[in-house]
C-alpha cells in the first residue's frame, strides 16, 4: 500500500488519506491502515484532535493533584473498573457508554481519554465532542504503549 503512495513526489495528507489499497479481506480491513495514518493526521492538523503520547498522558495522571485533568478509562467495563477501585479518580467509561454517561464528564475540565491501543479513546473522544466536551486529549497508543515504556497506572 505504501508503495502506491510513491506516485506523488510529495504526497500530502490528503493522497494517502483517499489512496486506493486493494481489498483483501483475510491480510487487511476495509480501510488500510496508510489511509487510517492519513486520516489520523489530518484530524490533527485540522484540529479535530489531540494527541498525546502514552507517557505524556502517564506524566499528566502522575500530577493528577495539580492539573484538574478528568482521567476517562474507555476500555471495555472490567478493565476499568479495575483500575478505578484504586484510583477513585480514574473513570472507567466503556466506550459503548459514553453517550449514555456523557453527564458524568465535566465540561469545565481538561479531559484525558485512553484505552488499550488508541482506538476505542478516539472513538469516545468524537462522542464527547459531539456533546460539547472538546478539551480532551488522546493518548496514542494507550495503555499498552504505556506498558511497552514501563509505565503503569
Amino acid at each position: 500500500a505504501v508503495a502506491a503512495a510513491l506516485q506523488y513526489s510529495q504526497p500530502r495528507v490528503e493522497d494517502i488519506s483517499n489512496l486506493e489499497v486493494a481489498y483483501a479481506p483475510p491480510f487487511a480491513s476495509a480501510m488500510d491502515v496508510v489511509n487510517v495514518v492519513g486520516n489520523v493526521a489530518d484530524n490533527v492538523l485540522a484540529g479535530r484532535f489531540t494527541p498525546v503520547t502514552a507517557d505524556q498522558f502517564m506524566d499528566m495522571w502522575k500530577n493528577r493533584e495539580k492539573n484538574n485533568v478528568f482521567f476517562i478509562d474507555a476500555r471495555p467495563a472490567a478493565a476499568g473498573r479495575a483500575v478505578q477501585e484504586k484510583h477513585p479518580d480514574w473513570h472507567a467509561i466503556p466506550l459503548e457508554e459514553v453517550a449514555a454517561r456523557v453527564n458524568e464528564v465535566p465540561k469545565d475540565r481538561p479531559v484525558a481519554i485512553i484505552c488499550n491501543t488508541g482506538l476505542r479513546a478516539y472513538d469516545g473522544l468524537l462522542v464527547l465532542a459531539r456533546h460539547g466536551i472538546t478539551d480532551v486529549v488522546n493518548s496514542t497508543g494507550g495503555l499498552q504503549a504505556a506498558i511497552k515504556m514501563g509505565l503503569s497506572v
